[in-house]
Protein backbone atom coordinates (compact mmCIF):
# COMPACT_ATOMS: atom_id res chain seq x y z
CA UNK A 1 0.00 0.00 0.00
CA UNK A 2 1.31 3.56 -0.79
CA UNK A 3 2.17 5.31 2.65
CA UNK A 4 3.20 8.53 3.38
CA UNK A 5 5.96 8.81 6.02
CA UNK A 6 7.85 11.08 8.07
CA UNK A 7 10.62 10.66 9.73
CA UNK A 8 11.58 12.99 12.82
CA UNK A 9 15.07 13.48 13.78
CA UNK A 10 17.55 15.64 15.78
CA UNK A 11 19.68 17.15 13.30
CA UNK A 12 20.49 17.45 9.60
CA UNK A 13 23.53 14.65 9.26
CA UNK A 14 20.80 12.06 10.73
CA UNK A 15 17.90 13.22 8.53
CA UNK A 16 20.14 12.74 5.68
CA UNK A 17 21.47 9.50 6.86
CA UNK A 18 17.49 8.47 7.39
CA UNK A 19 16.79 9.70 3.80
CA UNK A 20 20.09 7.80 2.34
CA UNK A 21 18.85 4.46 4.70
CA UNK A 22 15.38 5.12 2.30
CA UNK A 23 16.81 4.82 -0.77
CA UNK A 24 18.92 1.79 0.29
CA UNK A 25 16.06 0.01 1.42
CA UNK A 26 14.27 0.54 -2.16
CA UNK A 27 17.70 -1.06 -3.87
CA UNK A 28 17.27 -3.85 -1.78
CA UNK A 29 13.72 -4.39 -2.19
CA UNK A 30 12.39 -3.84 0.49
CA UNK A 31 10.50 -1.09 -0.31
CA UNK A 32 9.33 1.03 -3.26
CA UNK A 33 10.09 4.55 -2.59
CA UNK A 34 8.37 7.10 -5.01
CA UNK A 35 9.44 10.69 -3.67
CA UNK A 36 11.35 12.16 -0.77
CA UNK A 37 12.24 15.65 0.89
CA UNK A 38 13.72 16.90 3.75
CA UNK A 39 12.04 19.93 6.23
CA UNK A 40 14.02 21.44 9.15
CA UNK A 41 12.76 23.87 11.80
CA UNK A 42 15.64 26.37 13.21
CA UNK A 43 16.17 27.12 17.06
CA UNK A 44 14.38 30.01 15.80
CA UNK A 45 11.26 28.25 14.42
CA UNK A 46 11.67 28.95 11.16
CA UNK A 47 10.74 26.70 9.01
CA UNK A 48 12.69 25.49 5.71
CA UNK A 49 12.67 23.13 2.91
CA UNK A 50 15.78 21.93 2.42
CA UNK A 51 16.03 19.49 -0.29
CA UNK A 52 12.20 19.76 -2.44
CA UNK A 53 10.49 16.68 -3.48
CA UNK A 54 12.36 14.73 -5.53
CA UNK A 55 9.56 14.29 -8.12
CA UNK A 56 8.59 10.31 -8.61
CA UNK A 57 5.36 9.05 -10.05
CA UNK A 58 3.80 10.41 -6.61
CA UNK A 59 5.86 13.72 -6.71
CA UNK A 60 2.97 15.40 -6.67
CA UNK A 61 1.29 14.10 -3.65
CA UNK A 62 4.96 14.43 -1.04
CA UNK A 63 4.60 18.25 -2.47
CA UNK A 64 1.38 18.63 -0.96
CA UNK A 65 2.33 16.83 2.17
CA UNK A 66 5.40 19.10 2.31
CA UNK A 67 2.84 22.27 1.83
CA UNK A 68 1.13 20.73 4.92
CA UNK A 69 3.90 20.60 6.67
CA UNK A 70 5.03 23.69 5.99
CA UNK A 71 1.83 25.56 6.70
CA UNK A 72 1.99 23.98 10.05
CA UNK A 73 5.25 24.22 11.53
CA UNK A 74 5.20 27.49 10.36
CA UNK A 75 2.19 29.12 12.05
CA UNK A 76 -0.58 30.97 10.32
CA UNK A 77 0.85 32.77 7.71
CA UNK A 78 2.95 29.25 6.92
CA UNK A 79 -0.44 27.86 6.89
CA UNK A 80 -1.94 29.99 4.09
CA UNK A 81 1.48 28.95 2.15
CA UNK A 82 1.28 25.20 2.34
CA UNK A 83 -2.51 25.08 1.75
CA UNK A 84 -1.94 26.70 -1.69
CA UNK A 85 0.62 24.63 -1.98
CA UNK A 86 -0.96 21.75 -1.57
CA UNK A 87 -4.54 22.90 -3.17
CA UNK A 88 -2.48 23.18 -6.47
CA UNK A 89 -1.03 19.10 -5.66
CA UNK A 90 -4.32 18.44 -4.78
CA UNK A 91 -6.31 18.99 -7.56
CA UNK A 92 -4.72 16.30 -9.23
CA UNK A 93 -5.73 12.97 -7.12
CA UNK A 94 -9.54 11.57 -6.45
CA UNK A 95 -10.30 11.46 -3.02
CA UNK A 96 -11.35 8.30 -1.70
CA UNK A 97 -14.53 8.06 1.29
CA UNK A 98 -11.73 6.34 3.45
CA UNK A 99 -12.04 9.55 6.28
CA UNK A 100 -10.09 12.30 6.79
CA UNK A 101 -7.19 11.91 9.85
CA UNK A 102 -6.09 15.01 10.66
CA UNK A 103 -4.41 13.70 14.01
CA UNK A 104 -0.93 12.83 11.20
CA UNK A 105 -0.36 16.01 10.56
CA UNK A 106 -0.58 17.44 14.26
CA UNK A 107 1.54 14.58 15.13
CA UNK A 108 4.26 15.06 13.14
CA UNK A 109 4.23 18.96 13.41
CA UNK A 110 4.02 18.77 17.52
CA UNK A 111 7.42 16.01 17.12
CA UNK A 112 9.36 18.75 14.88
CA UNK A 113 10.09 21.07 17.63
CA UNK A 114 12.94 23.91 16.91
CA UNK A 115 15.94 22.39 15.93
CA UNK A 116 14.58 19.09 14.44
CA UNK A 117 14.60 18.10 11.10
CA UNK A 118 11.99 15.51 8.83
CA UNK A 119 12.23 13.24 6.03
CA UNK A 120 9.08 13.03 3.99
CA UNK A 121 8.57 10.20 1.92
CA UNK A 122 6.17 8.09 -0.26
CA UNK A 123 6.80 4.33 0.11
CA UNK A 124 5.03 0.60 -0.70
CA UNK A 125 5.93 -1.40 2.08
CA UNK A 126 4.61 -4.87 2.88
CA UNK A 127 5.81 -4.84 6.04
CA UNK A 128 6.91 -2.01 8.55
CA UNK A 129 9.87 -3.36 10.24
CA UNK A 130 12.61 -2.64 7.31
CA UNK A 131 11.95 1.38 7.88
CA UNK A 132 11.11 0.97 11.60
CA UNK A 133 14.30 -1.06 12.50
CA UNK A 134 16.44 1.25 10.03
CA UNK A 135 15.10 4.64 11.17
CA UNK A 136 15.24 3.70 14.96
CA UNK A 137 19.38 3.06 14.73
CA UNK A 138 19.85 6.26 13.38
CA UNK A 139 17.83 8.30 15.81
CA UNK A 140 14.37 8.78 14.31
CA UNK A 141 10.75 9.23 15.27
CA UNK A 142 8.51 7.22 12.19
CA UNK A 143 4.82 8.31 11.39
CA UNK A 144 3.05 6.52 8.58
CA UNK A 145 -0.53 7.04 7.25
CA UNK A 146 -2.24 5.63 4.11
CA UNK A 147 -1.54 8.27 1.13
CA UNK A 148 -5.06 8.42 0.71
CA UNK A 149 -5.75 9.63 4.05
CA UNK A 150 -3.11 12.54 3.98
CA UNK A 151 -4.73 13.87 0.83
CA UNK A 152 -8.29 13.76 2.48
CA UNK A 153 -6.60 15.82 5.32
CA UNK A 154 -5.02 18.42 3.26
CA UNK A 155 -8.40 18.65 1.09
CA UNK A 156 -10.07 18.79 4.62
CA UNK A 157 -8.15 22.04 5.94
CA UNK A 158 -8.16 23.78 2.49
CA UNK A 159 -11.93 23.59 2.58
CA UNK A 160 -11.88 24.89 6.50
CA UNK A 161 -9.55 27.65 5.08
CA UNK A 162 -11.48 28.63 2.21
CA UNK A 163 -14.72 28.86 4.68
CA UNK A 164 -12.63 31.18 7.26
CA UNK A 165 -12.27 33.15 4.04
CA UNK A 166 -15.17 33.36 2.74
CA UNK A 167 -16.95 34.57 6.44
CA UNK A 168 -14.20 37.14 6.53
Amino acid sequence: MNKMIVVVFDNEKQAYEGLSALKELHKEGSISLYSTAVLAKDAEGEVEIKQAAEKGPMGTAIGMATGSLLGLLAGPAGLLVGASVGALSGLLYDVNDSGVDLQFIEDVSNAVTNGKHAVLAEIDEMWMAPVDTRMENLGGLVFRRLRSEVVDDQLAREAEAFDKEMKA
